[in-house]
């Protein structure tokens, strides 16, 4: 088959109409541009969590989000999913930035708090987590309190007393809530909830359907595809090129790179320690600065990569225990761990035009810089380990 003819095969296959079909579907939260924003989602959730709001639900969803929450707490939860499943959650009061908290659920008869951090494209900061929990304790101090740390990925709080969860959580409650034939959901609030888990599903998570349909998609229409990918214009390749500059602006020094990744580390964090590494970079490094230049984000990590054992341990225990600045994942990975991930451009903002995108890239650089690498500095230049070779 000749090039033409596998592109004219390709634009015209049943798998790339069902595609197309896929993601032309009007979904209303992407209608009104609030896919993304924080403040929308956080209505929307305090709609559903509101025992006594119209959507049908009562306090259906209100329990089943408590109790699937308390099975991500750090410790013995505050509240088991029992005693939940035992309480009368209809007087549950649902506020929304009650001392600044997201969603601030209030039961009186019960006394229990529930603080809710929301985070869509933004992190925590100022050490809120514990200022929330202070004010409610000021404010309701025989109150249980519980915390919830919500996330697109389910990212920890760096919180003991704040349980982390994920929107793939949120999107499996609702789901399972419409499944069930004894709730009586009115058709305009089931197609909201629907339209709803399809936008989770398609912003924040992975979708097995689309993964397969897109395998599908490639084995038959290979050809066309390496073509249409050999001549695409290389962006990738510019921003990779303008974060290289980044780190030539500050005499970093500069590791392994391509248009995926670009990896460099301050030479005051070079440390001796971080090196013995194999099968990862060829400077033997085992931890590493790096950007990723991902589909729908551009971010800044600390990554450890392969590398002795008993150093992998001690980074990782280390970092575990100075949340912030770190962010590790509890449980330490055999080959490659993130200890920090900022986001310098989200998916929206890589829409933007060139001198836009660049401009906004060049502002978050200049943040990390100013904000969170000297944090990151302070912590390892003070670790046990940071004068060993």
């Amino acid at each position: 088959m000749t090039d033409r003819q596998a592109i004219e095969a390709f634009i015209t296959s049943p798998e790339l109409v069902e595609l197309e079909t896929r993601f032309a579907r009007f979904n209303i939260f992407e209608a009104l541009n609030v896919a993304r924003r924080e403040l929308n989602h956080s209505n929307f959730l305090a709609f559903l969590l509101d025992p006594v709001a119209s959507h049908g639900m009562h306090d259906l969803f209100l329990r089943r989000f408590l109790q699937d929450a308390s099975r991500y707490a750090e410790e013995t939860p505050v509240i088991s999913a029992i005693e939940i499943e035992l309480l009368d959650l209809s007087q549950v009061e649902v506020l929304r930035e009650y001392g600044n908290i997201d969603i601030f659920l209030r039961d009186s008869s019960h006394k229990l708090a529930v603080i809710i951090e929301n985070k869509v494209g933004s992190k925590q900061h100022s050490d809120q987590l514990e200022r929330y929990r202070t004010f409610i304790s000021s404010k309701h101090p025989d109150y249980r309190i519980v915390g919830i740390y919500l996330t697109p990925e389910g990212e920890e709080s760096g919180n003991k007393h704040y349980a982390s969860f994920s929107y793939e959580n949120v999107r499996n409650l609702v789901l399972e809530v419409l499944s069930r034939e004894t709730v009586l959901i009115g058709n305009a609030v089931r197609s909201a909830l629907e339209q709803y888990t399809d936008l989770l599903g398609r912003r924040f998570m992975a979708d097995r359907e689309l993964e397969a349909l897109c395998a599908k998609l490639y084995k038959r229409h290979k050809q066309a595809i390496d073509i249409l990918v050999a001549n695409i214009p290389d962006e990738r390749g510019t921003l990779a090129e303008k974060l290289e500059e980044f780190i030539n602006s500050e005499n970093f020094i500069s590791d392994d790179s391509n248009n995926v990744y670009v990896r460099f580390m301050p030479p005051d964090l070079d440390l001796p320690f971080f090196l013995g590494g194999s099968g990862w970079t060829s400077s033997t490094r085992i931890v590493l600065f790096e950007f990723r230049l991902q589909r729908n984000a551009i971010l800044v990590t600390l990554q450890m990569g392969p590398g002795p054992a008993d150093k992998r341990e001690r980074i990782h225990k280390f970092a575990l225990t100075n949340k912030p600045p770190f962010s590790p994942e509890k449980n330490l990975s055999p080959k490659y761990q993130r200890l920090f991930t900022k986001s310098l451009l989200d998916s929206k903002e890589l829409q933007l035009e060139e001198d836009a995108k660049l401009d906004l890239l060049e502002t978050r650089w200049k943040e990390f810089l100013e904000i969170d690498l000297p944090q990151i500095k302070k912590a390892i230049i003070g670790a046990p380990w940071a004068k060993e070779h």
